[in-house]
């Protein structure tokens, strides 16, 4: 682990590292090769955390607005209904249901040995079905439009995969043209930038400050446990504060009107 380091190995990957050989000499003493797991004695590589910073509700909107009738506002929508990057960049068009409202979520895009394809979820509560909002569909019957010129435009170096969001030659969008697209939307509202996967700690944030159930949140952003949701999304939204902050003053106002 020391060498690692010395190699400017980030931490992450210093105890990713470490869990496999600990799991392969735990397999090595189960089989009798030896007496001992000399990894089990040895500690994590602390890990700091970057920080995540959700848009508010008015910035969302700003962005929406800016946006509307382009291929980045039914970006932008997905992003805000709780996607990873890799979920959105591997939505197809048999996926939406435009009848039901619905959007099916059951696999991802990533590299694997160099080569850009479609993977299957991690868990099994990762799969999800995500109802859209009237805006989303508007949204998504515009980027279709927009996919079809894409695909004449082409001709026949078109290679019909059935992405939402294809490349000019209808193969997956690369995650870092992606990611530049968000920042650039940022930038063009005045919006301090932050990463992507802020889009997802958004969708959770408002959906809570708006009431939304835990248990609902959950399934929207595909988590396997309500604990998990409410650790990592709803630390920052206002309202539900804003609630408490009254309920107190009620209690307060009640406390002085009774000593009147």
């Amino acid at each position: 682990m020391t060498s690692m380091g010395a190699n400017k190995i980030g931490p992450r990957s210093q105890n990713q590292a470490l869990a496999l050989t600990s799991k392969c000499l735990h397999a090595a003493v189960d089989s009798g090769i030896i007496l001992s797991n000399p990894a089990k004695s040895m500690t994590k590589t602390p890990e700091k955390k970057a920080q995540i910073t959700p848009l508010n509700e008015n910035q969302v909107l700003a962005l929406l607005d800016k946006y509307k009738g382009t291929f980045m506002c039914s970006r932008l929508h997905i992003a805000f209904c709780g996607l990873w990057q890799g979920e959105s960049l591997g939505l197809q068009w048999s996926d939406i249901n435009f009848e039901e409202g619905a959007m099916r979520v059951h696999r991802q895009v990533q590299v694997v040995d160099g080569v850009r394809m479609f993977v299957k979820l991690k868990t099994e509560s990762s799969v999800r079905t995500v109802i859209l909002s009237d805006t989303a569909l508007d949204a998504l019957k515009h980027q279709k439009a927009l996919t079809a010129r894409m695909r004449l435009a082409a001709g026949t170096n078109w290679i019909d995969n059935d992405l939402v969001f294809p490349n000019l030659k209808s193969s997956f969008q690369q995650p870092k043209l992606d990611y530049q697209r968000w920042r650039a939307a940022l930038d063009s509202c005045g919006i301090a930038r932050r990463s992507l996967h802020s889009a997802r700690h958004t969708a959770g944030t408002l959906l809570y400050a708006n009431d939304v159930g835990i248990e609902t949140i959950r399934r929207v952003l595909g988590h396997s446990s309500v604990g998990l949701t409410s650790r990592t999304y709803v630390h920052n939204a206002e309202k539900p504060l804003r609630q408490a902050a009254e309920s107190m003053n009620n209690i307060y106002k009640k406390k002085s009107g009774s000593a009147a």
